[in-house]
């Protein structure tokens, strides 16, 4: 479910879901929601800042060990196409290498680091 807060002030935050918005009153609520909002805020990225389809497919590949030639073959490319996707990525990234860029990827939440 799709969901947008907009806190007003402290005494009105509107809720808005796809044809449907509600103000909610509430005192406790509207703390309550303005605390969520602030707590979320730090893992916030500028608009932006997201990854596209492929460039998502490409990053996840990667971070799963993949090499060149297997991606370019699960996304229909050459693996020429595949290091330079790869090369765009650490520059957006401020990266020097595939494992900076690994890292920082994880810093931004476009990839999720798990405990194998």
């Amino acid at each position: 479910m799709r969901l947008s807060l907009v806190a007003l002030d402290d005494t009105v935050v509107l809720v808005a879901r796809p044809a449907r918005t509600r103000a909610v009153t509430d005192r406790d609520a509207v703390l309550a929601l303005r605390a969520l909002a602030e707590s979320q805020w730090d893992h916030a990225r500028p608009l932006g800042d997201a990854l596209g389809p492929r460039e998502d497919t490409l990053l996840r590949l990667l971070a799963e060990g993949k090499t060149d030639t297997a991606v370019a073959a699960r996304l229909g490319v050459s693996p020429r196409t595949v290091r330079r996707h790869a090369a765009g990525l650490m520059g957006r990234l401020g990266a020097t290498s595939r494992f900076e860029a690994g890292v920082r990827a994880a810093q931004r939440g476009w990839i999720r680091m798990t405990n194998r």
